[in-house]
């Protein structure tokens, strides 16, 4: 990161307030004033179920002809099956087990102490007191 911003010292700001959104949070700190009726309103984006992830990431390896058709193959699928009873086949477990998911928080935090000692003496910014 030094390498990238030099001597200027750049301090992460978390825009994950629950009361507002990120647009919001970053009009907040750059200190705009914005009316609220400016910003159009958006459909919250949705997580697919696992399992369709799962297809989709398959279906991009196949050839160009071939992935365009099971792409929609499997979106069209997913959409109907999620409409019935039958969703919990799109369930599948996750990719990581409760396991290695504590593991590589651990590494991330154990990087983000590292950065906070080195770059910011020691000021808390990335991780938790």
């Amino acid at each position: 990161m030094h390498y990238a911003v030099g001597d200027h010292l750049v301090i992460p700001v978390p825009f994950d307030d629950k009361d507002t959104g990120v647009i919001e949070g970053v009009v907040k700190v750059a200190g705009i004033l914005i009316d609220g009726s400016l910003l159009q309103d958006t459909r919250d984006n949705e997580s697919l179920p696992w399992g369709t992830l799962y297809l989709l990431r398959m279906a991009h390896a196949l050839p160009e002809p071939l992935r365009r058709f099971t792409r929609r193959g499997v979106f069209v699928l997913g959409r109907r099956i999620l409409k019935t009873r039958a969703r919990q086949i799109l369930d599948w477990p996750g990719p990581l087990s409760s396991q290695r998911a504590a593991e590589i928080r651990k590494q991330y935090e154990a990087s983000n102490l590292w950065v906070e000692a080195t770059y910011w003496n020691g000021r808390r910014f990335l991780t938790g007191d």
